[in-house]
């Protein structure tokens, strides 16, 4: 492991104590012990429910709420809950496609900027939500406004053609 990740690892601190003792109890790979919320884990059910647009060894991306056009989920194939507790080719993996799925993104959709968002708050599974923001969205220039679950939000969906282009852009890229 690189003296950089080590570093980051030992610096991360949780102030929660139902998420220190979720994650203790996951690291001892207690899987029988653990919160129905792990068991349940909705990252896992969209893998295992084929909801995934493109996956390799390490990775698997699928389609977020679509409150901001594009809007995707790029989330590790296993449930691991903190990112710097990945191996380090799993590290590099996620961290690199998630920089390349933005660029294909970026092509084929040609937003404005894109904001990745990292909470490890609250879906205990290592993921990246990625935000096209484009001028005319009603938050542009905040952070993204994320509805809140259940709740009823316009959708601004990809069509057809462009998720398309989108998965054409990723095929001609290389991936970890």
């Amino acid at each position: 492991m690189s003296k950089m990740i080590k570093k980051l690892k030992d610096a991360i601190v949780s102030t929660d104590p139902t998420q220190k003792k979720h994650r203790v109890q996951h690291r001892k790979g207690v899987w029988e012990k653990a919160p129905d919320f792990v068991k349940e884990c909705k990252f896992c059910r969209k893998i295992r429910e084929d909801q995934v647009i493109f996956e390799n060894e390490h990775i698997a991306v699928v389609l977020g709420r679509q409150h901001h056009k594009g809007h995707l989920v790029v989330a590790t194939k296993k449930h691991i809950e903190n990112m710097f507790d990945l191996p380090e080719k799993a590290f590099d993996s996620y961290i690199n496609d998630t920089v390349k799925m933005v660029k294909a993104l970026d092509k084929v959709i040609q937003p404005a900027t894109v904001n990745l968002e990292y909470l490890d708050n609250w879906d205990f599974h290592v993921h990246w939500n990625v935000y096209p923001r484009f001028k005319d969205d009603p938050d542009y220039g905040n952070p993204p406004v994320i509805p809140p679950k259940g709740s009823k939000f316009k959708e601004y969906k990809m069509t057809d053609a462009e998720l398309a282009a989108f998965k054409k852009e990723i095929k001609k890229m290389k991936l970890w």
